[in-house]
């Protein structure tokens, strides 16, 4: 998105002046994915912030024993996450489940294990970032 096409939109101003205090979320990426369309950026974040604590949730019980294999299901629900971490801009997130998807694959569960935990923070972290940029949004702007 460039910078002409931000300025003639207030609501996508708000939207990277906010999003641009998210660290590891690349605002201007973001809206680009929807063609700098402010109000469907709105609603992709919706649906991000609505259905990923499943996922993560899904994440956690997929690494829980520790005595046995990884659940397979786990290289799935992390690819799953990865790609919508890329898609919204969280390319921080994307690449930190991309090693645990690739490392899931090669089967280093210990690896998975160790790191699943902080790949789960961030992205909670990163969900209540997105869900206070969506309230700092005025009524009526969407």
């Amino acid at each position: 998105m460039n910078d002409s096409a931000s300025n003639a939109n207030p609501l996508a101003e708000t939207i990277i002046r906010a999003g641009e205090k998210i660290p590891g979320f690349d605002i201007r990426k973001s809206l680009a994915e929807v063609d700098g369309d402010a109000e469907a950026w709105l609603e992709v974040i919706r649906v991000f912030i609505d259905t990923t604590p499943g996922l993560l949730e899904a994440l956690k019980t997929q690494c829980e024993e520790k005595d046995v294999d990884l659940d397979p299901e786990y290289t799935v629900t992390v690819h799953g996450i990865k790609g919508v971490c890329y898609t919204i801009g969280a390319m921080g997130a994307g690449d930190k489940a991309r090693e645990l998807e690739l490392r899931s694959k090669a089967g280093d569960a210990a690896f998975v294990r160790d790191n699943n935990g902080n790949l789960v923070s961030i992205i909670e972290k990163l969900i209540s970032d997105l869900a206070k940029l969506r309230e700092q949004i005025p009524r009526g702007a969407t």
